[in-house]
């Protein structure tokens, strides 16, 4: 996806790709940073639940997401509120003008949005891994990768830069209901109570 982001933006204006770029790097930080806390957790803790009945994986899923849903919503606020004054503070001197700020800024918060959906994808991703579905994921990603493309077709029309990190934010969240939608119907069965 940052291929076609990059391959997209490439037909704007000068200066484009670097504003995605900068727009990136503080939502980018936030997400590695989780990820690598959330994803090295999460592996061996569904791998050892195998012989857990399936409607008992899913309360506890619907656990996590509980939690981890309400870190990600509080990091994407928080970018969303001050992320201009961050972008300001690190980015803002010489050449990096105001108006480049401005620009920078709308794309950071169309990032932001990302955030909690990638976090919950992320778990999906590996509780798919630990129960060896990983067929699901490579498609999943292939159809994320086309999707990419025609949201990015539709909102650079509109909003220029910040409509590809808008599309980046959508895909995002629809490969996490795609794969909660096929993790639901893989593991339900008729006692499962969601939480």
């Amino acid at each position: 996806n940052p291929i076609v982001d990059q391959l997209f933006t490439s037909q704007l204006t000068d200066g484009a790709i670097s504003t995605l770029n900068y727009g990136n790097k503080l939502p980018a930080f936030a997400i590695a940073i989780l990820t690598i806390g959330i994803g090295n957790v999460l592996l061996p803790y569904f791998a050892h639940l195998k012989d857990t009945p399936k409607g008992e994986i899913l309360i506890l899923l619907n656990k996590k997401f509980k939690a981890i849903f309400i870190i990600g919503a509080f990091c994407a606020l928080f970018l969303i509120v001050f992320g201009k004054d961050l972008i300001i503070l690190f980015f803002q001197n010489g050449a990096f003008t105001i108006n480049d700020s401005e620009n920078v800024s709308s794309v950071l918060i169309m990032f932001s949005l990302q955030i909690p959906f990638y976090l919950l994808d992320i778990i999906l991703v590996r509780l798919l891994t630990a129960f060896n579905l990983n067929v699901f994921n490579i498609t999943s990603s292939s159809i994320s990768v086309l999707l990419n493309v025609f949201c990015n077709y539709i909102f650079i029309e509109k909003y220029g830069v910040a409509g590809i990190a808008l599309s980046t934010s959508i895909v995002v969240f629809i490969s996490f209901l795609t794969k909660y939608i096929y993790i639901l119907r893989k593991f339900k069965t008729d006692k499962t109570v969601m939480l």
